[in-house]
C-alpha cells in the first residue's frame, strides 16, 4: 500500500485561497439574492406627483349653504272647511295657482245652491215685470193713438158743424153739444198721456226695486262662491313651498284666516352661506363668490357679513349676479367657493402636506418632464392660498414635475428615480 507523501506549503495555501474566494462568492450571491428579494417584498412608494403651472393666485375657500328667498307669502284660509286632501309638501316647486290643500264644508256648499237658486228666482221675476211693464207699455200707446185718432175726427166733425152752425143750418144747442163732445175726447186723450207718464214713473221704480233685488242675491251668491273657491287653499304666484303648518292632516278642522303655509318667490333669491371663522379676518363686503347650482356655475358678490360666530362658523348673504337657472328654487342646497383674494400670475404648485401657513421656503424634488429622476429643488414661497403656494426659483419652470409627500426616508437623498415609486 502506498502512503501519500505530505502536501507542500504552496499547494496548503492555493487550497486555503480557493476554499477563501469560494466563500467569498456564496456570501455575495446569498447578499444579493436576499436584497432581491427584499426589494420584491418591500412595497414600492407612492407618491403625488404635481405639474408647475403659471396662473394667478386665488387666495379662495369653500363655502356651502342654501337658497333663500327675497320675499315670502303667507297661504292663508279664506274659508272655514275640513282637510280631504293634502296636495303639495314642504319643498315642492309650484306654478302659479297650483292647488295645495283641498277642503269640503257642506253646508257652505248647501247656502251657495240655495243662493243660486235664489238668484235665479230673482232674475225670472224681473224678466217677467219687464215682460209686463213691456205689454203694458204697448198697450198704453195703442190706446193713445186710438184716442188721437178719435180726437182728430170730433175735430173735423165739430169744425163741420160751426160751419152749418154760421149757415144757419144748425142750432145753437147742437153746436154747443159738439164742443162738449170735442172736449171730452181732448179730456180722454189727456188722461191717457198723464197715465203713460206715470206708468213710466211707476215701471222704472218698480224695476229698481226688482233689480236691487237681483243684485243682492248676485252679491250673495258672488261671496258664497267665493268661499266655495276659497276650500281650494292654491299657491298664488307660484315658487316654492317652504312649509306647510304643523297641525295640518287630513280630516281635521280649520278656521278661516289661519296661516296654513308659507311660499317662497323663486324669482328674487339669495345665498345664505356658512364659511369657517378662521377666515373671519379676510372677508370683506362684494367679495366674488363662485356658486355651484346643481352643476351649473354662477357669480355672486357678499352683501352681509354676520358679526356672530356660531359653532366657529360665520354666515354670509351673497346676490346673484346673473339670472338663475331654471331649477333654482328656494331652500335649494348649493356649495361653492369664496374668492378672498385674487393675486398676479406666478409659479404655481399644490400647497404640500409639510408646509406651514408661515413657511417663506419649501423644499422640493423636481424634475422635467424628459427627465427620468427627481432632484432636489428649493424654492421661495411668495403667496400661501389655501390649497396652492405661488413660488420662485431658478430651477424650476412651467411643466416641472414635482413631488409633494416625500418620506422622511428620502428627503435626504440626490435623486430619487421614476422606476423606485409610483406617481
Amino acid at each position: 500500500m502506498k502512503i501519500p507523501s505530505e502536501r507542500s506549503w504552496h499547494q496548503k495555501a492555493a487550497g486555503w485561497l480557493g476554499l477563501t474566494l469560494s466563500m467569498l462568492v456564496l456570501v455575495t450571491a446569498g447578499l444579493w439574492g436576499w436584497r432581491l428579494i427584499e426589494r420584491t417584498l418591500s412595497p414600492v412608494p407612492t407618491l403625488t406627483q404635481a405639474t408647475v403651472e403659471r396662473k394667478p393666485l386665488r387666495h379662495q375657500v369653500p363655502v356651502y349653504g342654501v337658497l333663500k328667498p327675497a320675499s315670502v307669502h303667507h297661504l292663508t284660509s279664506t274659508t272655514e272647511g275640513r282637510i280631504e286632501q293634502i296636495l303639495a309638501k314642504p319643498g315642492s316647486n309650484l306654478n302659479p295657482g297650483q292647488p295645495v290643500l283641498l277642503l269640503a264644508n257642506p253646508k257652505l256648499e248647501r247656502e251657495h245652491q240655495r243662493a243660486a237658486l235664489a238668484l235665479e228666482e230673482q232674475q225670472a221675476l224681473l224678466h217677467q215685470l219687464e215682460l209686463q211693464q213691456q205689454a203694458a207699455a204697448q198697450q198704453l200707446v195703442s190706446d193713445i193713438r186710438v184716442q188721437q185718432a178719435a180726437l182728430k175726427l170730433q175735430q173735423h166733425e165739430h169744425q163741420a158743424r160751426v160751419t152749418l152752425a154760421n149757415q144757419g143750418n144748425l142750432s145753437s144747442l147742437e153746436l154747443h153739444r159738439s164742443l162738449l163732445a170735442l172736449e171730452k175726447e181732448q179730456i180722454q186723450l189727456q188722461v191717457l198721456q198723464q197715465t203713460q207718464s206715470v206708468a213710466s214713473l211707476t215701471n222704472q221704480a218698480e224695476l229698481t226695486v226688482a233689480r236691487l233685488r237681483v243684485e243682492q242675491a248676485r252679491e250673495q251668491y258672488a261671496q258664497l262662491t267665493q268661499d266655495i273657491e276659497g276650500l281650494v287653499i292654491r299657491a298664488g304666484e307660484g315658487g316654492t313651498l317652504n312649509s306647510l303648518n304643523d297641525d295640518l292632516q287630513a280630516g281635521n278642522w280649520i278656521q278661516s284666516g289661519i296661516n296654513v303655509g308659507v311660499m317662497a318667490d323663486n324669482r328674487q333669491l339669495y345665498a345664505r352661506l356658512q364659511v369657517s371663522a378662521s377666515y373671519a379676518a379676510d372677508l370683506a363686503m362684494g367679495q366674488q363668490v363662485w356658486l355651484n347650482i346643481k352643476g351649473q356655475w354662477i357669480t355672486a358678490n357678499v352683501s352681509r357679513i354676520s358679526p356672530k360666530v356660531e359653532e366657529n362658523r360665520i354666515e354670509l348673504d351673497a346676490q346673484l349676479a346673473v339670472t338663475l337657472p331654471a331649477h333654482a328654487r328656494a331652500n335649494l342646497e348649493i356649495n361653492g367657493t369664496l374668492i378672498l383674494a385674487s393675486l398676479g400670475e406666478g409659479l404655481m404648485i399644490p400647497k404640500p402636506a409639510n408646509v406651514r401657513p408661515d413657511d417663506t421656503e419649501v423644499a422640493l424634488f423636481a424634475r422635467s418632464p424628459e427627465s427620468e429622476q427627481f432632484t432636489p429643488v428649493k424654492a421661495r414661497i411668495l403667496h400661501h392660498a389655501d390649497t396652492w403656494i405661488q413660488v420662485e426659483s431658478d430651477q424650476l419652470k412651467v411643466n416641472d414635475k414635482v413631488l409633494l409627500d416625500v418620506p422622511e426616508s428620502m428627503r435626504h437623498r440626490a435623486a430619487i428615480f421614476l422606476g423606485e415609486i409610483r406617481v
